[in-house]
């Protein structure tokens, strides 16, 4: 009764708009998640005294730069829009626009990655629903858009529909060119461990030369190096890494443009243990992205400049750098890496000797990438083997009860509220 009472009143609104309003409520509908002034004026064509209007009626709602519908009043606006002639033309302007958002925010992530990031974040059910249109209708659109916000979004911790939307766009679209070539790049860079991701990211490489296209050659080769990296694979990660900053360098790319790469020979080293090396590449890489505003180039650094003194084992020092990353991490909401860099403070923990924190920590963090649908890698891989060097040794210095203990608390504390606690950051803050 209460459903039906709120629908009553919904239409009894919506009969008293004129014709004009009603059929500026009916396009607003494409939208979810909220708009902003210039995406209804592209997408709906609105006028602004109508959308006023509508907010004036309680049918749209307001704040700062965004508008919104409550969503019983959507979805009875899409069935408006759904009676009429024109929902394709419309759901088709609402995928241009976002294409082109994403378009701009993934030729900027380099330069305007922190200018981006929230904007993709509030637009994110926006994204969502153009997918969902793109698939059933555009498939070159789905795989443009579905690379645009690839890099995002894995950031942002969604490794796993990520990973899923790159797949069914390219199952859906087929044509050997530039936008299959970065769609297969990209998803080899979500997860360079999949089945077939080498294969994937060797046909990339193919589209990438047929294009003439050496930047975006070098993009793959730098996952493929990836690939190679979390197989323990080293020599043959070395020479796709030494390749793609090759190129780069051969077509002018700015220096930035090899952050990646730079940052995959700093996991070689890493790897081999040739933390003398490691120190001043990680210092340079974490210098290039402060320089440029680029947050995932500073983490990157950050936390290589971290893995050095575990590795040599002054844990104390090692502790303090993985926090400062992992405070890093959290305030860009870069969720992907936060598990990451709480892995390290275990490991640190684990090397003081403090093995109950050791473990709940590690209990934490695992549970907090297996939400995010993060996958663990290859056992050769050198993150792997530090982990079972640091958090097994601590697992065998408790008894079965101590470890249970603290796996269950790691597993079933809150995990914002148990970064807080690591952080030391205080509650309201």
């Amino acid at each position: 009764p209460r459903q039906q009472t709120l629908r009553a009143t919904i239409e009894w609104s919506h009969e008293l708009l004129t014709p004009d309003e009603q059929r500026l409520f009916a396009r607003l509908s494409v939208f979810r998640g909220g708009w902003t002034i210039e995406a209804a004026e592209q997408v709906a064509e609105a006028d602004v005294d109508l959308l006023q209007s509508l907010v004036d009626k309680s049918l749209v709602r307001h704040r700062d730069d965004r508008f919104w519908m409550l969503e019983t009043i959507r979805e009875y606006a899409a069935e408006r829009l759904a009676e009429g002639q024109e929902e394709a033309k419309i759901r088709d302007r609402h995928l241009d626009h976002f294409m082109a958002l994403a378009g701009r925010a993934y030729d900027e992530q380099m330069t305007a990655e922190a200018t981006w990031f929230p904007i993709l974040t509030s637009e994110r059910d926006n994204l969502r629903t153009a997918l969902d249109w793109a698939e059933s209708s555009r498939p070159q659109a789905e795989a443009r858009l579905a690379s645009a916000v690839a890099p995002y979004w894995f950031l942002q911790g969604h490794a796993r529909e990520t990973y899923e939307r790159l797949a069914g766009a390219l199952s859906r679209y087929s044509a050997r060119d530039p936008i299959r070539a970065r769609a297969l790049t990209q998803l080899g860079k979500v997860d360079p461990r999949a089945p077939g991701a080498r294969a994937q990211l060797n046909e990339a490489v193919r589209l990438w030369r047929e294009a003439g296209d050496r930047l975006g050659e070098a993009l793959a080769l730098e996952a493929i190096g990836d690939t190679h990296l979390y197989a323990g694979d080293y020599p043959p990660a070395r020479i796709a890494f030494e390749e793609s900053l090759a190129l780069r360098s051969e077509a002018g790319a700015p220096e930035l443009e090899g952050a990646a790469a730079l940052g995959g020979l700093c996991q070689l080293l890493v790897a081999s243990g040739e933390i003398e090396r490691v120190e001043p590449l990680a210092q340079t890489l974490y210098e290039l992205g402060s320089r440029s505003g680029n947050r995932e180039i500073q983490m990157d650094g950050l936390h290589y400049l971290a893995d050095c003194p575990l590795i040599a084992g002054a844990y104390a020092e090692a502790e303090e750098r993985y926090l400062r990353t992992l405070a890093h991490a959290r305030s860009s909401g870069f969720m992907a890496q936060v598990p990451t860099e709480l892995l390290g403070v275990a490991m640190s923990a684990a090397g003081q000797g403090d093995y109950r924190r050791a473990v709940r920590l590690a209990a934490a963090a695992y549970a907090q990438r297996d939400a995010l649908g993060l996958k663990p890698g290859n056992p050769a891989h050198w993150w792997i083997r530090l982990q079972e060097q640091h958090i097994g040794s601590a697992r065998r210095q408790l008894t079965p009860d101590e470890l249970e203990q603290a796996e269950r608390l790691g597993r079933e504390t809150v995990f914002d509220a148990l970064l807080d606690e690591v952080l030391g950051v205080k509650a309201g803050s």
